[in-house]
């Protein structure tokens, strides 16, 4: 996945953008373009400002970051706005020449989306149930991660390649992987307690399932409603939910399927009270 992303046109274009006014005012192309009588070839010392003070944002940024494609996004955005920056203190029809080209890779180039190998099928609010509800009549303990996402949020796009490869690692008899879109299924979401607003801090949120009962959640919300926050990765996820002991135990004590019950309305709404009673762990990046 990280090769695919560094030779993608998103990320040689974004990088090529976020270098431009350096490499310009270091080369001979500022003489072309300039003239060296007006602005002599080099950085000036507000340009080395600027570029100091993006280094130290990008550095506080990365800290809060836990997967590459973020992080690569973060950089590349941060670094555009720079660039913005010092071509308007340059020269404003080099500003609008620039902005000209980001507008072109933004509209040629967008973002990569994962579309690789998975064992998460993507279900609607029906089917989830219905896989909670073949859990729950399970002989013996079944297990299963979801993941609540929005498709406009663009932490659920960052994380997205990683819980493809945590299903594809781990997915087996009695440890399932599902996705749903809150942001589609309003009810799914409020049974489950999540919140899908714009700015929401709970998407994703993953749930841990064990014979259809939620045992485990992140992020987590609080007493008064405060949203945990954690880094949710693919290393953060696979130790919170103990996957390699879950795997491990539903390979030697797998459950075997029992008569299935429709879900009940009454454990719908017992689901929601119970995310809502959740305490926060306290967990800081």
């Amino acid at each position: 996945m990280l090769s695919q992303l560094v030779f993608s046109r998103w990320f040689i274009l974004n990088a090529i953008l976020s270098v431009m006014h350096p490499i310009i005012r270091s080369t001979p192309l500022n003489d072309k373009l300039f003239g060296d009588n007006v602005h002599s070839r080099g950085l000036s010392y507000r340009e080395l400002e600027i570029l100091t003070f993006l280094g130290v944002v990008i550095t506080m940024k990365a800290r809060r970051i836990a997967n590459s494609m973020e992080l690569y996004s973060t950089v590349f955005k941060f670094c555009i706005l720079a660039n913005c920056v010092m071509f308007f203190l340059l020269d404003g029809k080099a500003l609008m020449i620039y902005l000209l080209l980001w507008f072109f890779v933004y509209i040629t180039a967008p973002e990569l989306v994962y579309s690789g190998p998975e064992k998460a099928p993507l279900v609607d609010h029906v089917e989830l149930l219905r896989l909670i509800a073949k859990d729950e009549a399970s002989v013996g303990d079944a297990y299963h991660v979801v993941e609540f996402l929005c498709t406009w949020s663009p932490p659920c796009q960052f994380l997205a390649p990683e819980f493809a490869t945590l299903s594809l690692r781990y997915a087996t008899n009695g440890l399932g992987f599902a996705k749903i879109d809150a942001g589609r299924y309003p009810k799914a979401a409020k049974d489950f307690g999540i919140d899908t607003h714009a700015n929401s801090k709970q998407v994703p949120s993953i749930i841990l399932f064990k014979n259809g009962k939620e045992v485990n959640r992140v992020p987590c919300v609080g007493d008064n409603n405060e949203v945990e926050r954690i880094k949710i990765s693919k290393e953060f996820i696979e130790k919170e939910f103990k996957l390699a002991h879950l795997y491990t135990t539903v390979l030697k004590n797998p459950p075997t399927p029992g008569s299935e019950a429709a879900p009940s309305k009454t454990s719908e709404s017992a689901r929601a009270s119970t995310a809502k009673r959740r305490t926060s762990k306290a967990t800081t990046d």
